[in-house]
């Protein structure tokens, strides 16, 4: 048996609540928006790794080289916060639907529409 989740999680109108008190709607609603906050996080990296080129400075290239360090083999789920890691045990200990769990997809994708985007609009 999964024991209650009692960790706390910080809303955004700074109130705490224990994940075992959030309501099955706000849980889903938050593991989603850490999973695609994760998948953005991996995005960035890559937009700062193929703008790599236009960089310049010493600080810029050490951003460069430490976004290329964290997403080189990164997924989504290697950027989530713990905390993610306690909501899914309680989602489980509920026995939810898995369904109402989005994929947040690619970060890495992301980060090449971005770029084919602003290409396009150079020409």
């Amino acid at each position: 048996m999964i024991r209650k989740q009692t960790k706390k999680w910080t809303m955004k109108n700074k109130r705490s609540i224990r994940i075992c008190d959030m309501d099955d709607p706000h849980l889903i609603n938050t593991i989603n928006m850490l999973r695609r906050g994760a998948c953005y996080q991996l995005a960035r990296d890559d937009m700062l790794v193929m703008g790599a080129g236009l960089m310049q400075g010493e600080m810029a290239m050490m951003a460069m080289e430490d976004a290329l360090l964290n997403s080189s083999n990164a997924t989504w789920d290697d950027l989530v916060p713990e905390i993610y890691w306690n909501m899914m045990e309680d989602f489980e200990r509920r026995e939810l639907d898995p369904s109402k769990l989005k994929d947040p997809g690619d970060g890495h994708g992301i980060a090449l529409r971005y770029f084919e985007k602003e290409r396009g609009s150079d020409g």
